[in-house]
């Protein structure tokens, strides 16, 4: 029975030691109290804005721990590495990546990534889109698409370039090496998104063919003239080479590309006008 009123005695004491507030802990004469759990009771407590404090630091800890974890895996573990360009032809691995600002981003796969996720669809001569993917934490692709510019014309010092379209797409007061001067038709005062205006629409489809095959055996020329009678003549360096009327251009293309090197440091004219293949010789008129 004593055991039993000591119990419940015990249990009284614990509730009335829960509605204390904190202030009266302070007051609490402990030599009035003979229970001798009461010391065990004012062991565990704590204020309770010293409990508040500990769990915010603690949250704190863990916060940086976590903000430092990822920081340094976005500082080491997507550290730009190696980057690879292709589809251009116009213009240099490093104009393309001076295009999108790479020197002037930290070396970082994923900042270097999300800068560019729209890449670059205007803006560029000659490019039609850049786009930039991720392909592992330490490499980026970059893919040009470069617009099929086929020649241009001079206008008064502005060259206008046109497409395989025959639309004029730029224009600019310099000139890429790769793109051929056109002359002797009559156009003049073009502007950007104008077609070319032609009375004879198969002159421009030679010329079509002409800068595919040119393109395709990897032989570049600085102009190509239209004569009078619409024959044509390409100019390399300081050789000319007259095509005729524009007929079996392929064959003509593909034996200038195997006479190119006999040809290095000479002047003159080659005749591929009456080109046959079937056939072994070819006439140069040097000068």
């Amino acid at each position: 029975m004593d055991d039993k009123i000591q119990t419940d005695k015990n249990l009284r004491t614990m509730q009335v030691s829960e509605i204390l507030h904190d202030e009266d802990w302070e007051d609490y004469d402990e030599e009035d109290l003979d229970r001798p759990y009461h010391h065990h009771v004012r062991k565990q407590w704590r204020p309770r804005e010293h409990r508040l404090w500990v769990r915010i630091v603690k949250k704190l800890l863990i916060a940086v721990i976590v903000i430092g974890g990822l920081g340094a895996v976005f500082l080491y573990g997507f550290k730009l590495r190696s980057v690879y360009v292709t589809g251009n032809y116009t213009y240099s691995d490093e104009e393309i990546l001076n295009f999108l600002h790479y020197n002037e981003y930290p070396k970082n796969t994923l900042y270097f990534a999300w800068k560019n996720k729209n890449g670059i669809t205007d803006g560029v001569p000659f490019v039609e889109s850049i786009t930039v993917k991720m392909n592992s934490p330490s490499t980026i692709y970059v893919t040009v698409k470069e617009k099929m510019i086929i020649g241009c014309i001079d206008d008064s010092g502005i060259y206008m370039f046109f497409d395989n379209t025959g639309s004029v797409v730029e224009s600019s007061t310099s000139k890429p090496e790769d793109v051929p001067l056109v002359t002797g038709l009559d156009l003049s005062g073009l502007k950007i998104g104008d077609q070319l205006d032609l009375s004879d629409k198969s002159i421009f489809k030679n010329l079509y063919e002409l800068s595919v095959y040119l393109k395709n055996y990897e032989v570049t020329v600085e102009q190509i003239d239209y004569n009078e009678d619409q024959s044509m003549v390409l100019h390399k360096g300081t050789i000319s080479v007259l095509l005729g009327m524009g007929t079996n251009l392929e064959d003509k293309i593909s034996a200038l590309k195997d006479l190119l090197p006999y040809l290095d440091g000479l002047s003159g004219t080659l005749h591929l006008e009456d080109y046959d293949s079937t056939k072994g010789q070819i006439n140069f008129s040097k000068e």
